[in-house]
């Protein structure tokens, strides 16, 4: 937190999101949120900056470092399309299974036993944890038309194979353009990448993607492409990335049509690319290049 604290605004003065991924107990997690109040300060945006149920732009958020984390059983989030109040629960309920296993005695006669074994689950999220995210609030992904997939400041992850998975089906394919128009949306690699490589982001940014994040530990293909994204074409300093671009016209624009079928097409539309571009490269010499 104090490394984060110092070099989160030396590259941009554009917010800094922190995604965290909660495994510790309520006290570890009192102790976390203490940390991050006395370390960042005024930078940590623990409150909305209007009653108004919209996010906030970049431009309202420079220098101020936000939280995303899930949402604690007395998180209240709000509904976008009036000014209602949804409160949503998580289901943090043990699930059991049985397990049945064969046992032979001297007689041959077979003995079933049953064992209840529970799952493991996730820790409950503490609210004095969840009201540091006012934008960013992580919520299970259940179905695009619930109301909890409709408020304002709602976060949905999913890993770079399950939403690969989705976007084969067309009217998934539509939902999730039509959602990332106005909610946003967090990429993270499969757990299955055992050697932590990355996925190509390109097809995440197609379909609005807000968040795309990619594995540091290995420089492949995907993270060369990630960075090359967001380097600036020109800097006074020279130093790093801008970490935000804005997404092409199309997908910022919201649904004009009230149709279903021309939303879709309006949709499927800004995947389409309109201009074809050719770049020709004339290698003149090459020095030190890898074998």
């Amino acid at each position: 937190i104090d490394t984060i604290r110092k070099y989160a605004f030396i590259a941009t003065p554009f917010p800094l999101i922190i995604s965290l991924e909660i495994r510790c107990s309520k006290e570890a997690q009192q102790r976390c949120v203490t940390v991050m109040k006395n370390t960042f300060g005024d930078m940590l945006l623990c409150e909305p900056l209007s009653e108004i149920n919209i996010l906030p732009s970049p431009q309202d958020l420079k220098h101020k470092i936000l939280i995303k984390v899930k949402k604690s059983k007395q998180t209240i989030i709000v509904e976008t399309s009036s000014s209602a109040i949804h409160s949503s629960f998580s289901t943090s309920s043990t699930q059991s299974e049985d397990l049945t296993a064969s046992a032979h005695s001297d007689d041959s006669t077979t003995i079933v036993l049953k064992k209840i074994v529970p799952k493991p689950t996730r820790p409950t999220i503490i609210p004095e944890l969840s009201i540091l995210a006012p934008y960013f609030v992580g919520i299970r992904f259940r179905n695009f038309s619930l109301p909890e997939s409709k408020t304002f400041n709602h976060v949905l992850s999913f890993s770079d194979r399950s939403l690969l998975s989705l976007l084969k089906d067309q009217f998934k394919l539509n939902a999730i353009v039509k959602h990332n128009k106005r909610g946003m949306m967090r990429i993270y690699p499969s757990v299955v990448r055992f050697k932590s490589d990355n996925f190509n982001p390109i097809r995440f940014w197609e379909v609005g993607c807000q968040m795309v994040a990619t594995n540091w530990q290995i420089w492949d293909c995907g993270q060369e492409i990630s960075e090359s994204l967001f380097r600036p074409l020109s800097t006074s300093s020279g130093i790093g990335y801008s970490g935000y671009r804005l997404k092409p016209e199309i997908l910022r624009r919201p649904t004009a049509a009230n149709n279903k079928e021309l939303i879709k097409i309006e949709n499927l539309k800004a995947l389409q690319f309109t201009i074809l571009k050719k770049l020709d490269i004339l290698i003149l010499s090459g020095q030190q290049l890898p074998k």
